[in-house]
């Protein structure tokens, strides 16, 4: 049998050698699945209700993100790199989950493991591993899809309750039917870049209507990027006034959500756009609002 102190150790994510393992020794995805729900219900006995795993969130450019939760990964939009002039993204998935069908979002084969699962547009909910997955039906413009077609926005919740929400490539605003269907946000990854997407003035209304206590924006152009989209600089200085804003010097955080807050830390230290202090480890509690950015090799 394995002590509590043993079992109050496997509780904290970044100690946690079951991760690594299950990542290298478990190929099965049911069986991933399986030892995540199982740690969780170990530390949710312990601790009882209010314990909450860690969530790894890695951003591989554009609207590619990696979320990883006790050794399970999902990516969403994933890109094949070359096409839009970034790296081929890293990750290994369990799971993919992609938007609509451009190019610079489907290229599901290059993450995808062997034996693991992608879904398309896929409206409504789904289970995939640890994760509950809800696809919300929006649209790429303004004209209900006429110009550039259907695109599903996915809430993506851990079995802590802590809920992301990946925009895909909207191009609205949120109406009152689709913030019904997204519920609760703590994080949301919306992008700000423009000319195929909504640009940072809507995403920041999105921010606000989905009451999200963290916007990490995506989307834009950075160095390399082959698309006419805007840069960050335009949501950083509409934006500096109202919100406290954090930038990465790394492309991962961890994340876990308590009652009224967000919790956040890195292996990378994070800078404050205002006062220009740097964290170690980032180290930050978000109780009302602020936007994180991260940065890519």
């Amino acid at each position: 049998m394995v002590k509590r102190s043993r079992l109050g150790d496997l509780c904290r994510l970044d100690r946690d050698p079951r991760y690594k393992r299950t990542s290298k020794a478990s190929t099965n995805i049911q069986e991933q699945a399986a030892l995540s729900l199982a740690q969780y219900n170990i530390c949710k006995h312990i601790y009882g209700g209010g314990i909450a795993l860690a969530v790894i969130i890695r951003w591989w450019g554009h609207a590619c993100f990696e979320i990883l939760y006790s050794g399970v990964s999902i990516t969403i939009d994933p890109h094949d790199g070359a096409s839009i002039g970034l790296k081929k993204p890293g990750a290994r998935s369990d799971y993919v989950l992609m938007s609509h069908e451009h190019f610079d979002h489907n290229a599901y084969r290059v993450v995808l493991k062997e034996g693991g699962k992608y879904l398309s547009m896929a409206v409504g909910e789904n289970i995939l591993g640890p994760f509950k997955v809800r696809g919300i039906q929006t649209f790429h413009d303004k004209e209900r899809g006429r110009r550039r077609g259907r695109n599903v926005a996915y809430v993506i919740e851990t079995p802590d309750g802590f809920r992301i929400f990946h925009a895909g490539d909207l191009g609205h605003v949120l109406e009152k039917d689709h913030l019904r269907e997204t519920g609760e946000i703590h994080l949301a990854l919306l992008p700000v870049g423009g000319t195929f997407t909504i640009d940072h003035e809507e995403a920041l209304q999105v921010f606000s209507s989905l009451n999200a206590k963290v916007m990490v924006p995506m989307h834009y152009w950075v160095k390399g990027v082959n698309l006419p989209l805007n840069t960050i600089d335009k949501l950083v200085e509409r934006a500096k006034k109202e919100y406290k804003i954090y930038w990465v010097d790394g492309s991962e955080i961890e994340v876990s959500g308590k009652p009224g807050s967000v919790s956040i830390t890195s292996k990378h230290s994070c800078r404050d756009e205002a006062s220009g202090k740097i964290l170690e480890r980032c180290g930050i509690e978000v109780g009302d609002r602020a936007i994180v950015i991260l940065s890519i090799g």
